[in-house]
């Protein structure tokens, strides 16, 4: 095995941000339940079935069995040997929970939530503790930015610098 991969299974609580208490695992499972009891999950079937599926495995630690020909067979009953080129049901279906995450988390009063993401190119979802938000944002560029966009003209550098910074 390659010393990438070795270093990627290691590390791989830290970037997917799996839980570690059962308390986080319960509160992972309580934010499912709140974005699947949106209308952006409620009138579909596959949908939620996929979310909840991958969400499930991965707290039970069996992140490493999400591939695209496992969910098709055992979420959506297609045949061991079927061609994933022509049905693409699961790379479909998580397009569309992705979008749809994103259109939950972008409703107002969803910003203070856990949020649970199904990252692109993976049937691995990503949970992540909400940013906590003290009133209005504050601009807070980084020298880099500061240096690099110094040229710009005063309006110009506030409206980059606050929009980089949502």
């Amino acid at each position: 095995m390659s010393q990438r991969r070795l270093l990627e299974q290691e590390l791989a609580p830290a970037l997917h941000g799996w839980p570690e208490t059962e308390a986080e695992r319960d509160a992972i499972r309580a934010q499912l339940e709140r974005i699947l009891a949106n209308p952006l999950f409620t009138h579909s079937k596959r949908y939620p079935l996929l979310l909840r599926t991958v969400v499930e495995r991965t707290l039970q630690g069996r992140a490493g069995h999400l591939k695209e020909r496992t969910l098709g067979v055992e979420v959506f009953g297609r045949q061991p040997d079927y061609d994933t080129n022509t049905d693409p049901v699961v790379r479909i279906t998580a397009g569309e929970i992705r979008k749809r995450i994103a259109q939950y988390y972008h409703e107002p009063g969803h910003e203070s939530e856990l949020r649970i993401d199904l990252p692109c190119g993976s049937y691995v979802p990503e949970f992540h503790q909400p940013v906590q938000l003290s009133g209005r944002r504050r601009c807070c560029p980084s020298p880099w930015l500061r240096q690099r966009f110094s040229r710009l003209s005063s309006p110009k550098k506030s409206g980059l610098f606050m929009s980089l910074a949502r």
